[in-house]
């Protein structure tokens, strides 16, 4: 179940504000490093003017392998929306088969003595596999922690568009009130007036915006949990931090990082509402999807 869950897990490699020239630099700075360091599979014994022609020439490949492979993969992605980390790994194996390929007629096109058979493909595909995966292991936890520090300023101009996404899905789901539970009984509340909720240990503040722009505060006794579940359904209500819940029609931008994020309310008051580190990455994925779409 957990392996399960991994390999299902979103990679973010191919999203748009990744380019694909970085990664392509990225793996031809690796790829160079490892050979020129560790100079592996017997390249330690070759001549010093091999070595000059043959290691930027495996780094200029892995450059090429990897743009080519964004292009094609940001064009798969153009009907298959999101990528899991098990297509990766399938695309990896996959295109391990014409790139061995050219790396044999590279390298014997320079050192004449790589001949084209069963034997040296073989041999040539495991010691690429193995040095591929490497960079990948590399590669992955790159974005993996890119993927906890989206940068603030690409999920602000994202906030527009996923207010345009709620619109959208409030003329399909037209209910103007909503029934919030309580400890005892239910709250109703206009939708579009409730701007955030705030959790005072056994009290909620309910901030309702009122028609010039003001925000008024009705306290009620309740559970934060509790109302979460009764907004489940309604785009644009997302628990940011374990005290608050926001309308995201309301916000405006963002501030700080990752670590400090606040959404910006557009009001007059021009309130800030914090974000923590676990509903942080929830939020950049919401928004991710939804300005995807």
């Amino acid at each position: 179940m957990i392996l399960y869950e991994f390999l299902n897990k979103e990679y973010i490699k191919y999203n748009q504000e990744n380019a694909s020239w970085k990664n392509g630099l990225f793996h031809a700075i690796v790829v160079l490093i490892i050979f020129l360091l560790f100079q592996p599979f017997g390249f330690r014994d070759k001549d010093i003017e091999l070595k000059i022609l043959l290691f930027p020439g495996f780094s200029l490949i892995a450059f090429s392998y990897s743009i080519v492979r964004f292009y094609i993969i940001r064009k798969m992605l153009q009907s298959k929306k999101t990528w899991a980390l098990k297509d990766e790994i399938i695309s990896h194996i996959v295109g391990m088969f014409p790139l061995v390929f050219i790396i044999q007629l590279y390298s014997y096109w320079i050192t004449g003595d790589m001949p084209f058979n069963i034997h040296w493909y073989s041999t040539l595909f495991y010691y690429t596999t193995s040095l591929l995966t490497v960079v990948g292991i590399i590669e992955y936890l790159h974005y993996s922690n890119k993927s906890a520090g989206v940068r603030v300023g690409d999920l602000s101009s994202r906030i527009q568009q996923y207010s345009q996404q709620i619109e959208t899905a409030q003329k399909e789901n037209t209910q103007e009130n909503l029934a919030l539970t309580l400890e005892k009984g239910q709250f109703t509340v206009n939708r579009e007036k409730l701007v955030f909720i705030e959790s005072k240990g056994n009290y909620l503040d309910f901030h309702l915006c009122k028609s010039d722009g003001v925000t008024t505060k009705l306290t009620k006794r309740g559970r934060l949990h509790q109302v979460e579940a009764d907004l489940e359904n309604y785009l644009e209500f997302f628990r940011c931090h374990r005290a608050f819940i926001v309308n995201m029609k309301k916000a405006k931008q963002m501030k700080g990082n990752s670590k400090n994020a606040r959404l910006i309310l557009d009001d007059d008051e021009l309130q800030e509402i914090p974000v923590s580190r676990t509903y942080f990455k929830t939020l950049t994925q919401k928004l991710e999807k939804m300005t995807t779409l």
